[in-house]
């Protein structure tokens, strides 16, 4: 019956956040989260995939969890896919490890094709670093932050919670605005462009 219980709770997310709220259930929830085989092996796996180690698995598992605890908190967090919301928070937070780690720039790990402007997915995707990084220091941090979480296909309700933005709608302009200013540089700079488009 408790498998089933816990089982139902992070299968809804009204539910899961109520529980988070509540001190007398959060540790059952926390511990249905660490034991949960669909999140797990995928954090395993997308960890794995993108140059870390089974040390680097737990890392990014605990912090996962313990920021999904911390943003439960906030009273005017709403939660609409458990799953969802736990995936997006470790790309994150995998990708701020790895960053650190290796002095790579916000974009140097997005992997997914999610949207329309191929333009700005073949930069994101490509791997000569050195150039890449030119363009994307000509925008704003923010900027690199909301073009890494989109790329990897987080929805704008997410990338709000992540960033501490003040709605989906404020996120989605802010992309537009991004995308049209990474466009921009990069057009202002043919020859890197060529470069890139030679090497790739």
């Amino acid at each position: 019956m408790l498998n089933f219980y816990m089982n139902s709770i992070l299968e809804n997310a009204e539910l899961t956040l109520d529980t988070a709220r509540d001190k007398t259930r959060r540790n059952s929830l926390i511990k249905e989260i660490l034991e949960n085989a669909e999140f797990v092996n995928w954090a395993s796996s997308f960890v794995l995939r993108n140059g870390g180690g089974k040390d680097d698995v737990q890392t990014v598992i605990n912090d996962t969890v313990l920021n999904f605890i911390k943003v439960c908190l906030k009273p005017d967090f709403q939660l609409k896919s458990v799953q969802g919301y736990l995936k997006g928070s470790a790309k994150n937070i995998w990708y701020q490890i790895f960053r650190k780690r290796k002095g790579f720039t916000s974009l140097d790990l997005v992997v997914d094709q999610g949207e329309e402007e191929t333009i700005t997915i073949d930069l994101i995707q490509r791997e000569k670093k050195k150039l890449l990084n030119i363009l994307l220091d000509k925008i704003s941090e923010d900027c690199k932050k909301i073009l890494t979480l989109w790329a990897y296909n987080m929805r704008m309700k997410e990338i709000a919670s992540q960033l501490n933005f003040s709605s989906e709608g404020y996120v989605k302009k802010r992309k537009h605005i991004c995308l049209k200013r990474l466009i921009a540089v990069s057009q202002e700079h043919p020859e890197i462009l060529k470069e890139l488009k030679f090497n790739g």
